[in-house]
């Protein structure tokens, strides 16, 4: 069965939800995410939940419901009922559309579901990447266009949506750190974008400050390259990957860089490592690093 639910973005934030080091939503109650030891009585989903935020002081969902409550009764007598689900109104790491999917209902799928989020996933998140609730789905999807595309998670104010369908099927040490690589690359990757839209770009000023100069700059604008286009070797003395060549021939913008720097973090396939490959380029090496001090900074943990 899918879950349809329409999510829309806030045209603004209250001041107090925009600060990074304020997770905690204006109104939020956490009695409504909270379960007490009595709740677990009898259930061992509830008692898979309860335990999970005693280890990791992260709410554990598998429904987006988070209350149910009889309320009294209409004029005719019939129930009137008060239905609560999570709130995904506000969103700090995604653009508005719809989203749909499917719940986790098998407990088994459920605790292998929740024993990954919490050895390859959480063990890797802390500061203002941590989650306040982690809602464990399959098959999410989003609107794209006139269609639907799978997507990996949705990151809202207070849930943090993780498309499971994938991590039920993996198999190895091996799948499980190509697939964490992929997650957490397209996860900061998706960070990085809402920082610049926020203007929070100045958690890049050290690794942006190195190839400044060069960001959009066409490449006829260097005396040393009006007539020949830089090598390689060229680029990597200062600190860039590659050039473009559309309407005319240009270096990349700060963001196209910082992308390229991340995939690297996230997909380097050398022998040796990075700082070791490019041991003749110190302008790689300090940029790859300050690159990383930023991701460190977020509370990412590699």
């Amino acid at each position: 069965m899918n879950k349809w639910i329409g999510i829309l973005l806030a045209v603004s934030l209250l001041a107090s939800c925009s600060k990074e080091d304020d997770l905690t939503p204006s109104g939020a109650r956490d009695e409504w995410f909270t379960l007490s030891p009595t709740d677990t009585a009898g259930s061992p989903l509830n008692a898979l939940r309860y335990r999970f935020y005693e280890e990791n002081n992260v709410h554990l969902m598998f429904n987006d419901t988070l209350r149910h409550e009889l309320r009294g009764t209409y004029a005719d007598g019939s129930p009137y009922w008060y239905t609560e689900v999570i709130d995904f109104s506000y969103s700090m790491e995604s653009t508005p559309g719809s989203y749909r999917w499917e719940y986790v209902t098998d407990f088994e799928e459920q605790k292998k579901s929740a024993a990954f989020l919490e050895k390859y996933i959480l063990s890797h998140l802390g500061g203002v990447m941590s989650p306040y609730s982690v809602f464990l789905v399959k098959d999410l999807e989003e609107r794209y266009g006139s269609g639907w595309r799978t997507i990996g998670f949705y990151s809202g104010m207070r849930c943090f949506v993780l498309n499971v369908s994938d991590v039920l099927e993996l198999e190895n040490e091996e799948e499980i750190a190509v697939w964490g690589n992929d997650f957490f690359y397209n996860m900061l990757n998706t960070k990085f974008t809402n920082m610049y839209y926020n203007g929070e770009e100045g958690a890049f000023a050290e690794f942006d400050s190195f190839s400044a100069e060069y960001y959009g700059a066409y490449l006829d604008e260097f005396e040393q390259w009006e007539e020949e286009d830089p090598t390689q070797e060229e680029l990597y003395e200062i600190g860039l990957f590659e050039f473009f060549d559309g309407w005319g021939k240009y270096f990349p913008y700060a963001n196209r860089d910082r992308r390229d720097y991340l995939q690297k973090i996230f997909y380097w396939e050398e022998e040796v490592p990075f700082e070791e490959y490019f041991a003749d380029y110190p302008v790689m090496v300090k940029k790859y690093e300050a690159l990383k001090k930023v991701i460190e900074d977020l509370g990412y943990k590699f």
